[in-house]
């Protein structure tokens, strides 16, 4: 499985923006309008995924506001094995956990990463939301929430949209 920043081009773009529309319209994302490419549709499809993140986010850790947050899109999703923990998604989030001072936590990454494979294959790609909490030491706690969903990125395949946020809690 790769990790990518950007989704490859796509062709028939009317068919991947209702297929992507179908999967937004049951979060309440507004409709992305046909004839948008999908590299495009996709990064708006990532922006919305990140808006809900912050919501549930603020419901869910009232009092911890997260260090950072960070997006990522995978494919192809036939590779997607559940709760198998892909090292490119792994090392993405090892580094931005870095990146925000946060302890480095391998473990805190690979939850994250076994959580989007395994609940992606069990509500069948369908757009989700997960928050967890993975401890750090005795007195300190990483929280993290992810969001995903998964979509066309070719003609032939289809392809993870991701975001994630953490903090630390002590």
């Amino acid at each position: 499985m790769s990790h990518h920043t950007t989704v490859t081009k796509v062709y028939n773009t009317t068919i991947y923006i209702d297929q992507l529309n179908e999967m937004g319209k049951s979060g309440g994302m507004t409709p992305i309008p046909a004839g948008t490419p999908v590299t495009q549709a996709a990064q708006q499809f990532s922006q919305f995924l990140q808006g809900e993140l912050t919501k549930k986010w603020k419901t869910q850790f009232p009092s911890n506001d997260p260090a950072g947050s960070d997006n990522g899109y995978m494919e192809p999703l036939t590779a997607n094995i559940p709760g198998t923990a892909p090292k490119c998604v792994v090392d993405q989030i090892t580094n931005d956990l870095d990146a925000w001072e946060l302890p480095t936590s391998s473990e805190a990454a690979t939850k994250i990463a076994k959580m989007i494979t395994g609940e992606l294959s069990a509500q069948g790609g369908v757009l989700g939301f997960q928050q967890g909490r993975t401890q750090v030491t005795s007195n300190e706690t990483i929280l993290w929430m992810v969001g995903y969903g998964s979509f066309d990125v070719t003609q032939t395949e289809q392809g993870v949209v991701y975001v994630f946020s953490a903090a630390l809690q002590y």
